[in-house]
């Protein structure tokens, strides 16, 4: 007569399925810095009053800016270079 294994266990010579692990989730890596690096010279403010004439000067965006006078004017600005 065969053996009868009692619930919740296997019967001798049964063979057991092992359930698999759900395979963890990865956490997203954070995105890559869209900062500029830091402009190579002064922040200066484009139409701001400068000093010394021809003096060159980076906006917070980055754009170049020349420290020019004007034809009637009495003080030089910065202006895009």
């Amino acid at each position: 007569m065969p053996s009868v294994a009692p619930p919740g266990v296997p019967a001798p010579g049964a063979t057991t399925k092992k359930a698999t692990p759900e395979p963890t989730k990865t956490t997203k890596p954070p995105a890559p810095k869209t900062t500029q690096p830091p402009a190579p010279g002064p922040i200066v403010h484009p139409g701001a009053f400068c000093s010394p004439e021809g003096g060159i000067g980076y906006t917070s965006a980055g754009t170049k800016m020349r420290c020019t006078l004007k034809a009637g004017e009495k003080q030089p600005r910065w202006r895009a270079a």
